[in-house]
């Protein structure tokens, strides 16, 4: 490009294509049919951000709105850009809010496959809810609205989501802004002092009497499925994450004990937790033990199933649910855990069951007993 010391413009299969220098590297994009007075105008604005980048200065404010617009006009262009550490230390300047969040959620290879799933369900209501509203158009109305159209029925226009819900999805997108502020794309978080208080949906507190597990046990299809239920029921597990990583080496026999791994709490140090092998349990795990194939310390108990979603396995307790004739509970596999919780403090001192279940008292109280 004339004038330009980093860029220029050339004319290839009827489209332009810029090329730029950085770091004695030379960086090819395909701007398309576009006019060569386009091609330079672009051409230009990039040389500014490579020499702002080299120089440590401000790009001047005709740069800055082009970066804004960037994102939207040339969104493959913005993205190699922000690749290349050319728009805000990596970062576009400004961009559609759902955007930024499904590539942020998309580059999180460090978190469970679970935190990735319920990071997703949020991501689908900002897309849903917002639409292409970009982050710095954000402000703290727009988090009181998205609060209310998620408590607000569906045949209104919302999502119809209660109990905890609202609350989650609240907490997952101002985690999302706060991502957005390290980024340096906004300074202050919009929905900072938006809040919604975690009140449990009313009904959904249950106790499932012993019987009703028995029937459904019953027509489970096979000793992995009996063995995941009284895990669940007896063991007080979290249905499926405890249960798919725990191995045959974690069951001590002799001593009654189960060391059980917590993918769930253990971002806060609590790899695992120590577990009585409840005399109501050990039947289904020693069935189960016998007609397994692989029962080496490193092999898991729970095998075929360990690759099933979670809505899967709910929707194979639904089924025996109405097989054996028993009315479904509210939360198939947390009534299960939180029954164990409200059994075992019959006998013992709340610290020593919610050492064993792995919760907090407070926890405890509000949502189990």
């Amino acid at each position: 490009m004339e004038g330009s010391a980093v860029a220029s413009v050339s004319v290839k299969d009827g489209g332009k294509h810029l090329q730029i220098r950085k770091d004695g590297k030379r960086i090819s994009f395909y701007l398309g049919a576009i006019s060569m007075a386009a091609a330079r105008t672009i051409g230009g604005h990039i040389d500014h951000l490579v020499r702002c980048l080299k120089t440590g200065e401000e790009p001047k404010v005709s740069t800055q709105n082009w970066a804004q617009q960037i994102p939207t006009q040339w969104p493959k262009v913005a993205d190699k850009l922000s690749e290349l550490g050319l728009l805000n230390n990596g970062h576009k300047q400004d961009e559609v809010f759902a955007d930024f969040v499904e590539h942020y959620i998309s580059t999180r290879r460090d978190v469970k496959p679970g935190t990735i799933k319920t990071w997703s369900r949020a991501s689908q209501k900002v897309r849903t809810f917002f639409g292409r509203r970009t982050i710095k158009s954000l402000t703290v109305k727009d988090g009181k609205d998205f609060l209310r159209w998620l408590r607000t029925p569906k045949d209104e226009g919302g999502a119809g989501h209660k109990g905890e819900t609202p609350s989650k999805h609240l907490g997952h997108v101002r985690g999302f802004l706060n991502e957005a502020v390290d980024a340096e794309v906004i300074t202050v978080n919009p929905f900072r002092k938006v809040t919604a208080k975690r009140t449990p949906q009313s009904g959904r507190k249950q106790i499932i009497p012993v019987e009703h597990i028995l029937r459904v046990i019953g027509v489970a299809p096979d000793a992995e499925m009996r063995a995941t239920i009284a895990l669940s029921y007896w063991g007080g597990l979290r249905t499926p994450s405890e249960h798919f990583v725990l191995k045959w080496g974690a069951l001590r026999w002799d001593e009654g004990m189960m060391t059980v791994l917590s993918p769930k709490t253990e971002r806060v140090g609590k790899e695992f937790r120590e577990t009585p092998l409840f005399p109501e349990l050990v039947p289904y795990l020693m069935d189960l033990h016998d007609v397994s194939e692989h029962t080496g310390p490193n092999d898991y108990v729970i095998q075929k199933r360990r690759k099933l979603s979670d809505a899967n396995l709910r929707g194979r307790m639904y089924r025996l649910c109405t097989k054996a004739g028993v009315e479904r509970w509210p939360k198939i596999f947390q009534n299960l855990r939180s029954t164990r919780q409200t059994t075992l403090e019959q006998f013992y001192p709340r610290g020593t069951v919610c050492a064993w279940i792995g919760n907090t008292e407070d926890i405890a109280e509000s949502h189990y007993v």
